[in-house]
């Protein structure tokens, strides 16, 4: 390791802040690094810190509450970082309204613009029950992905709803296919409410479903045609276990559609009967939230999923 002359050490103090490391250390002929090391060692620096003049803290002082940081530093020829330092050093604090308004500037002057009381609003009252193009319509200074962030930090979801909420106009049956009905969703089908999990599996969404399993197609077809909604799909395929038969299964999901069906349906059902009634509360509940502008889910309408559930067990029978 050769050892720093007198002359060499001279050179560094004069030219570190004037020239590159590269030409310092060609200049020498030494590497950049054991170049670094020495300025390190003598406490040189290429950056010169300004101290602070007593009318700089004063100006500081008197206009802390009044501008951002990032405007001090302008006004003062200061780096934001060399301000925050100081006003720490002073012991300088902002009341929480001026905090509101220093974060409100930030945002302006990065060009995100901060939410408004009525856009708020819109999103409280359409994000779940609004299509899309509209939604943005109501929104036009905003995106999808905005709206949508700020939709779930407000505890909304339109996981499945627009579906659920869409009107379904189901045909009125006779007794003879009421009846039918009744019997092939006491026999093999259900009256529930599942938890469906979105966002990650953070959150959990209660969702009332009524239809009907079966491996003939027929009986499917039949209950599709005797409501007049509906969807048919497969349930398990026979590919996977050659043993058993292909299953599908007949389902309805809109809440229009449910209780449509179950008030037609409900005085010839005998198993699931309960059932019935506690989800046509829930739907009723729901349908009067919406009306007022809440979507979270009350407390009557937890009670009711757990009684629903308890009730589906296996081996549980209404009395």
């Amino acid at each position: 390791m050769k050892k720093w002359k007198v002359e060499e050490i001279e050179f560094l103090k004069q030219n570190y802040t004037q020239k590159s490391l590269k030409e310092i250390a060609k200049a020498l002929g030494r590497t950049p690094i054991a170049v670094l090391k020495k300025a390190y060692s003598l406490g040189i620096s290429k950056k010169r810190q300004r101290k602070w003049t007593s009318e700089e803290k004063k100006f500081l002082i008197e206009n802390y509450s009044k501008f951002t940081v990032v405007e001090l530093a302008e006004m003062l020829g200061r780096s934001p970082k060399s301000v925050e330092g100081m006003v720490q050093r002073l012991g300088l604090h902002k009341t929480k309204e001026e905090i509101r308004v220093s974060h409100i500037k930030n945002l302006i002057k990065s060009g995100i613009r901060p939410w408004t009381k009525e856009e708020l609003e819109i999103i409280k009252r359409h994000y779940t029950n609004m299509q899309k193009d509209k939604l943005l319509e109501l929104l036009p200074n905003r995106t999808w992905k905005a709206i949508h962030a700020k939709a779930y930090k407000l505890g909304l979801s339109r996981f499945r709803l627009l579906s659920r909420l869409k009107n379904e106009n189901v045909r009125k049956m006779d007794p003879s296919e009421a009846g039918y009905l009744a019997g092939a969703i006491d026999c093999d089908g259900w009256i529930g409410i599942t938890l469906e999990k979105y966002h990650s599996k953070q959150r959990v969404f209660p969702t009332p479903y009524i239809g009907v399993a079966n491996t003939s197609l027929s009986i499917l077809e039949k209950c599709k045609q005797i409501t007049g909604i509906g969807h048919i799909r497969i349930k398990r395929d026979n590919k996977k276990s050659p043993k058993w038969r292909t299953s599908y299964y007949w389902g309805v999901e809109s809440y229009s559609g449910i209780e449509g069906i179950l008030k037609q349906i409900l005085p010839y059902l005998e198993r699931k009967w309960k059932q019935a009634i506690l989800l046509l509360e829930y739907i009723q509940i729901w349908k009067q939230n919406i009306l007022k502008g809440r979507y979270q889910i009350t407390d009557r309408q937890r009670e009711i999923c757990k009684e629903i559930r308890e009730l589906n067990k296996r081996g549980k029978k209404n009395l």
